[in-house]
């Protein structure tokens, strides 16, 4: 399930949004404890977080530029040139 992390991943932003195992109760989803991630992984993970907040960001703010950096930083565009336009629609 997607949770808040709260230590699920034990080297990852405790706030971030993850998807982890969950054992699901009267109190909802608890998450399972998975530990320390690779770096590897983590540094994706961090990436993806990073675009959402942008994104989350520039709506707040109606702010291009930050649309642009959550566009061009996106692991889904291939570059920051094709990031510009499909801002620019």
């Amino acid at each position: 399930m997607i949770v808040e992390n709260n230590g699920a991943i034990a080297n990852f932003d405790e706030t971030a949004m993850v998807e982890v195992p969950c054992l699901v109760g009267v109190n909802g989803p608890e998450p399972l404890a998975m530990g320390k991630i690779p770096s590897f992984q983590k540094g994706l993970m961090e990436q993806q977080v990073a675009v959402e907040k942008l994104v989350v960001d520039a709506w707040i703010e109606g702010s291009y530029q930050k649309l642009w950096q959550a566009i061009a930083l996106s692991k889904t565009v291939p570059s920051a040139s094709v990031a510009k336009l499909s801002s620019m629609n």
